[in-house]
């Protein structure tokens, strides 16, 4: 097993900033990105990493090895929160078996055209021109599943994340899964070469959805929230 520490800058506001803490469980390696405050953390990081406990154990213990720093940078430990990552390249056998298709009623559609007449709100900022698709389940004219586009990553748009929203009184009929692989396989047909799909631990069907799209499980990563107030 393989242990990465890396190096990121925060910088505080009039209204303070949240240092946050990835840990993140791959196959063959442990990585974390630590805030320039606790860089003096860095050699009790890399013995915590290759420590033989389980990885619950491990995050417990960071938190505990972090309070120190934190506490004399001004910050104060906020939460914990868990997430699996999966992903989807070229090399990701897509499930498109799960994709509906010809059925009659509760196919997956693109509805990259119609964001605005289902109330679709982009998350995008000033300047922000990417072109966000989605697709989704319609059924008597009534948005009831759907996956889009979250996010992007990089200037050139090549990666982006996507994520999945179904109705309560439609779940469990492969909806998600189904509208998750054609979004993915549309996007993989144009410049997109990595897609992101990330779901809280404690989401047994967000999982699901991951697995029977057929997406790739990456990680799983638990960030360390530290929240500072400026005086």
């Amino acid at each position: 097993m393989k242990y990465e520490i890396t190096t990121k800058k925060y910088v505080l506001t009039e209204s303070g900033t949240t240092l946050i803490i990835p840990i993140s469980f791959f196959d063959d390696v442990i990585r974390t990105e630590l805030p320039e405050q606790f860089l003096a953390a860095e050699k009790e990081t890399l013995r915590l990493l290759s420590a033989e406990l389980p990885s619950e154990e491990k995050i417990k213990a960071a938190v505990r090895e972090f309070l120190p720093y934190a506490s004399g940078a001004g910050y104060q430990f906020d939460r914990i929160v868990h997430q699996h990552r999966f992903v989807c390249t070229s090399r990701t056998m897509i499930n498109e078996n799960c994709i509906l298709r010809g059925t009659g009623r509760g196919d997956s559609v693109e509805i990259t055209q119609d964001f605005g007449r289902f109330n679709i709100v982009r998350k995008t900022w000033p300047g922000d021109d990417y072109p966000y698709r989605g697709t989704g389940v319609v059924i008597d004219g009534k948005l009831v599943s759907y996956c889009i586009e979250n996010s992007h990553y990089h200037d050139s748009y090549d990666e982006t994340e996507i994520g999945v929203q179904t109705h309560e009184a439609y779940r469990r009929r492969g909806y998600a899964s189904s509208c998750a692989a054609l979004l993915c396989s549309l996007l993989l047909a144009g410049q997109t070469a990595k897609i992101y799909y990330n779901c809280s631990a404690d989401n047994e069907a967000s999982f699901r959805t991951a697995l029977r799209a057929g997406l790739d499980h990456e990680c799983e990563t638990y960030y360390l929230i530290f929240d500072c107030e400026k005086k």
